[in-house]
């Protein structure tokens, strides 16, 4: 998912004629952690980043922790998309959610591969499936309109 995740995202830059900076791109584990340690590289350039998109909600905390450290303001000074992916330990409010994320369902997902498993055990179908889910912006505290950075 994270290699789909971010052909995506460089086939939509590319689309948009926007620059990319491989520096900026970091690729990790999907920890708390490695959120943190990759804000902070992030962070420790003269020009650093004004919008983040990243493949876990994990991640986005470790971004928020980091930026907060730096007395940035998540959704002000920086804005935060991440995949939350409906985990089951971020119950959804009435209210604004923390993060702006990209949102699909585990459950969907499971039921979906035990699905498509037990098709192949019935018929005996060695074929190789595939399934795309759909996923849904839900806008949350952690994006806002600036700074927009420009080289």
């Amino acid at each position: 998912f994270a290699i789909r995740r971010k052909a995506a995202f460089l086939e939509t830059m590319k689309a948009h004629r926007t620059p990319i900076r491989s520096d900026w791109l970091i690729s990790g584990d999907l920890s708390e952690h490695a959120g943190f340690e990759a804000a902070c590289s992030l962070f420790s350039h003269e020009k650093s980043p004004t919008a983040i998109l990243c493949s876990s909600v994990f991640l986005a905390m470790g971004i928020q922790r980091a930026l907060s450290d730096r007395g940035k303001i998540l959704g002000r000074d920086v804005s935060l998309i991440c995949w939350d992916d409906c985990l089951s330990g971020f119950h959804k409010s009435t209210s604004t959610p923390q993060f702006t994320s990209m949102q699909s369902s585990i459950y969907a997902a499971g039921t979906g591969i035990a699905t498509l498993l037990l098709d192949k055990i019935d018929t005996q179908d060695k074929s190789i499936s595939t399934q795309l889910l759909e996923a849904e912006l839900v806008l949350g505290q952690s994006t806002g309109t600036g700074p927009y950075y420009q080289e």
